[in-house]
């Protein structure tokens, strides 16, 4: 018998068959999908474990693995205890993906390991996109999430920024889902292995309404599963996470950090530094620049809050749908005003943008390219122009100060769009038939 006689011509008939069609679909489109997103990976796998295919000309690429696997040596090796017996500036929530490379490297730091972890944390990352696409949302979201962070080659799997950026991932996907207690989990968690899920916390309990004390237990569990190891020494994880934050300085591949770079570079009284791992600058205005910097990003996260409570007080089905494209525009406003940028937190705003896209593609239509845009100018930056930077060349600090200026145009541009587009948002969902809230 065909497969088309299986059903009946009626409208169960056609029900069925397209439920059949489905099941068929999804598992084929699955597998497909999980060979495109290793293929995508082989590039970022292979430039983590030989940064020298970067070439001669750029040194030490891939330098923060030299630092994890000093502390991993030094926990597993020499039997220290991390904020206890030395620095750390990350929360503990971090360290199992520093330790497990030490341990299964019998105490000799294993990259390979350490790649695999992020991978597989990457990974669960693209299938909750997948799920949220199978939900009903557009798959553009896990399109730019294969494409897009690969593109950062060594930046995606030589950095532990992944790990926060796909909890805030999972836990935007679990909210739109209504699952605010897995949802706050996974902010919980993320915000253990370093404080930014922490941002979206305020957000989603405005979101979350009535179902708010699921959200912030399950947040507060999330944090003490990271925490609860190192309790006794919560005073020296407050020092050396907090407060080795809190008092950077200018970073060189900030905004301000830029446009202070090219003054330096045109013979003002700026000058180049290297301090705390990192490039910063120093000059006549940075002590007020760092000052009017943490005004400016708390006011950021005050007024979003506030533009928030006003358009999501008794619509739950809005608070849900709008709560990713809120975190995305808040993280690129905070990356453009902030400090301190480094190159590895664009994955954070790529993990919200892409839920967000999958939500609420009539907003965010123009979200991609411009996320590309801005992932092709962190790359020319860093690594590729960072020590003709460092050097004193041209060209990498004009494109710095237009990354720069992307990321918060960006974030500047969703705000508008969120803020003015409901019309255009509910013209397009009446014609779905789809409720607007």
């Amino acid at each position: 018998m065909k497969a088309a006689d299986a059903f009946p011509a009626t409208a169960e008939g056609d029900s069925a068959r397209a439920s059949g069609r489905r099941r068929w679909r999804w598992p084929a489109l699955a597998v497909a999908a999980l060979a495109a997103f290793a293929v995508t990976r082989v590039l970022p796998v292979a430039l983590t474990l030989h940064p020298q295919l970067y070439g001669d000309s750029i040194s030490d690429p891939a330098g923060d693995l030299a630092r994890y696997a000093a502390w991993g040596g030094a926990m597993v090796g020499d039997g220290l205890v991390a904020y206890r017996d030395f620095d750390v500036e990350y929360p503990p929530g971090a360290l199992p993906f520093v330790l497990m490379p030490a341990v299964l490297g019998r105490a000799q730091f294993s990259a390979g390991v350490f790649v695999t972890l992020l991978a597989l944390v990457d990974l669960a990352g693209f299938i909750a996109l997948l799920r949220l696409a199978r939900r009903g949302g557009s798959p553009v979201g896990a399109l730019t999430w294969l494409v897009l962070p690969p593109l950062l080659g060594v930046v995606l799997y030589g950095r532990l920024d992944l790990v926060p950026a796909v909890a805030l991932l999972l836990a935007l996907e679990r909210a739109h889902a209504g699952r605010w207690a897995v949802g706050g989990l996974w902010l919980g968690l993320g915000t253990a292995a370093k404080l930014v899920p922490g941002l979206a916390v305020p957000l989603a309990a405005i979101a979350a309404a009535g179902r708010r004390w699921r959200l912030v237990g399950g947040t507060v569990l999330g944090v003490l599963i990271g925490w609860l190891p190192y309790a006794a020494d919560s005073r020296q994880i407050w020092h050396d996470v907090v407060g080795y934050h809190a008092t950077r300085g200018i970073h060189l591949e900030s905004l301000w950090g830029s446009l202070l770079n090219l003054q330096r570079l045109a013979g003002g009284p700026v000058e180049l530094l290297f301090e705390r791992g990192a490039f910063g600058i120093s000059g006549p205005a940075a002590t007020q620049i760092v000052r009017w910097s943490t005004i400016l990003n708390v006011a950021i996260v005050v007024l979003v809050c506030a533009i928030a409570w006003l358009r999501w007080r008794g619509q739950p089905r809005r608070a849900r749908t709008e709560l990713p494209l809120a975190v995305t525009a808040v993280l690129a406003l905070l990356l453009g005003t902030a400090r301190v940028f480094s190159p590895q937190f664009v994955v954070w705003l790529l993990a919200a943008a892409a839920v967000a896209v999958a939500v609420t593609p009539s907003l965010t239509r123009w979200v991609v390219p411009a996320l590309a845009i801005v992932v092709v100018l962190t790359v020319l930056g860093y690594p590729l122009g960072f020590d003709l930077l460092r050097q004193g060349a041209r060209w990498p600090a004009v494109v710095l100060v237009c990354r720069n200026l992307a990321v918060l145009g960006l974030g500047a541009g969703l705000v508008v769009r969120w803020t003015r587009g409901e019309r255009r948002h509910e013209r397009a969902a009446r014609s779905r038939g789809l409720p607007s809230n």
